[in-house]
């Protein structure tokens, strides 16, 4: 059973020693008391846990797990299946709250009757606070919230979110997947829910720039798995929304397109064509069924555009220039 307007807050934790104080305090000193926060720690070999059970010895509503490394996804498992709470919430540990965000969220859920509440941000970079995302209060059904997430205008992301719990334990996060299994996640939980509240509050604060970070850095030794999972993880997503309009199905296989790019472009850059040799029939399919989907000038230039990469690529021409284009 859960607890009646509980608010569980899940953060899975790994080598954040420099973020986790903020992160945590951030937590505590909302407005909304009535929380517990499930501090997953997936192994961490940095103070990250240390920092994190002096916390809990201060306040009982903080939660401290440790666990074997098994990936994010695991990390987020472990904390669904230990809440207690009515309402879940995901947090990133390098990311923080306001203190009116817990509130304005579960104010939403009663407000209006809904199964989740999406909310806005605003990014960190560095000390700077950068303009916010923020959108127009609405309520929408599953297909509304799917389409506002594919599309890009509501970003495909857990962190900015809360959901009725009953809703959570459906799906679980795939953990074969390094990279996209939240994206995964969020399209198979909103296809189990009815309304959904889209409100225009920015009160999560997502850092951008944590280091090592980078989508093409010759020193990320993951970039191929990174952007395999990437793959992997549109792809089940695109047969996932084969039963939604043609607009969506689009967009979900342009990310498909876009992603099997970043495989083949990731080994070029690692000088492992062997490990991505295979996604070239992919891309070239996919470029075939996406151009069966063209309704615009859009489209055509990123046709032409993954086209171009690929020659490139199949000339081996320097990775300066095409880094221009990517």
């Amino acid at each position: 059973m859960f607890e009646l307007n509980l608010v569980s807050v899940i953060i899975p934790i790994y080598n954040v020693e420099r973020y986790i104080t903020q992160c945590v305090d951030s937590i505590l000193m909302s407005s909304y008391k009535h929380l517990e926060i499930i501090a997953v720690d997936d192994g961490s070999t940095d103070k990250s846990g240390e920092i994190v059970k002096g916390i809990a010895c201060r306040d009982k509503r903080v939660k401290y797990i440790y666990q074997k490394n098994t990936g994010v996804s695991g990390a987020r498992n472990h904390g669904m299946s230990v809440a207690r709470g009515e309402y879940l919430v995901f947090i990133d540990a390098d990311d923080y709250i306001d203190s009116l965000y817990l509130e304005r969220m579960v104010d939403s859920f009663t407000d209006n009757c809904v199964d989740a509440v999406f909310g806005g941000y605003k990014c960190i970079d560095g000390q700077s606070v950068l303009p916010s995302k923020q959108f127009t209060n609405m309520i929408v059904d599953r297909q509304g919230a799917i389409n506002c997430c594919v599309d890009g205008s509501y970003e495909l992301v857990i962190w900015n979110k809360m959901f009725r719990r009953k809703y959570c334990d459906i799906n679980q996060f795939n953990p074969n997947y390094i990279v996209g299994e939240d994206a995964l996640w969020l399209i198979q939980t909103i296809q189990t829910l009815e309304r959904i509240a889209l409100i225009d509050y920015c009160g999560y604060y997502y850092r951008t720039n944590r280091e090592g970070s980078a989508i093409y850095n010759r020193k990320n030794s993951r970039m191929i798995e990174s952007w395999m999972s990437k793959y992997n993880s549109w792809c089940d997503i695109y047969n996932l929304l084969n039963a939604y309009d043609c607009t969506i199905q689009k967009k979900a296989l342009r990310a498909c397109l876009y992603s099997a790019r970043g495989v083949y472009v990731s080994g070029y850059i690692l000088s492992d064509f062997d490990r991505v040799k295979g996604y070239r029939g992919d891309i070239y399919n996919l470029i075939k069924q996406y151009r069966g989907l063209c309704s615009g000038t859009e489209d055509v230039f990123f046709i032409l555009k993954s086209v171009a990469i690929m020659k490139m690529i199949d000339f081996r021409c320097p990775l300066g220039i095409i880094k221009l284009i990517i």
